[in-house]
């Protein structure tokens, strides 16, 4: 079987193994067929649970030489299917050469294209130095446990390429997120004396007009 027809099979897998928010184990079964690809390719997985049933994946090339050190990055979860789909979104079919279903964008067709391509780099041992390391991760459409997880498990590398969707055009830039939490300290006071306290509200609305702004 052609490397090309390897990775597509690997996509129909991915698709077929539901990974949404709020199923059981939600992201366990894509990883499992992801681990199960590079065991074929002779590279070993890491594999840490973030949470319950919830992996992380991390595989990685090592020329054995010194150099630069490249991640691929991406994400196992995908959102939920469309309410009231008269199509199941997860057959994976194949029709005039494109491959439909959940996820098959974003991103997991990425994360197959990802892998064949840490496969090839093993087989061929083509990687003059340095290492490259896939990175797939839960959580990206909630809260990115998972990139979270990988941070501050000490994680580094020189660069990476992220397999976000980006109209099949090379990106430079990727978004990120904050979670920001911001307490806002009041005064209660009796109502026929409201200039005596600090009403906390009228604080928080100010702060979100000149966020706004």
């Amino acid at each position: 079987m052609e490397a090309t027809e390897k990775i597509t099979r690997l996509l129909v897998n991915l698709v077929k193994a539901r990974s949404y928010p709020g199923i059981p184990r939600q992201e366990e079964t894509t990883v499992r067929e992801l681990g199960a690809f590079l065991e074929a390719h002779g590279i070993r997985s890491i594999i840490s649970e973030v949470r319950e049933g919830r992996p992380n994946l991390l595989a990685s090339v090592d020329s054995g030489r010194s150099g630069r050190h490249l991640l691929f990055c991406g994400h196992t979860d995908t959102v939920p299917p469309n309410a009231g789909s008269s199509v199941d979104l997860f057959a994976a079919v194949e029709k005039e050469g494109k491959l439909y279903g959940r996820g098959t964008a974003d991103m997991k067709g990425a994360l197959a294209a990802m892998a064949g391509a840490l496969g090839d780099l093993a087989e061929r041992k083509s990687l003059a130095a340095g290492k490259a390391t896939l990175a797939a991760v839960i959580d990206e459409e909630m809260e990115s446990l998972g990139a979270e997880a990988l941070i501050r498990a000490g994680f580094r590398a020189d660069a990476a390429i992220v397999g976000e969707p980006t109209s099949n055009r090379i990106a430079i830039g990727h978004k990120g997120l904050e979670w920001l939490s911001i307490e806002f300290t009041g005064r209660a006071a009796h109502g026929s004396t409201p200039e005596a306290g600090i009403n906390a509200i009228s604080a928080a609305a100010y702060f979100v007009r000149l966020v706004e702004e």
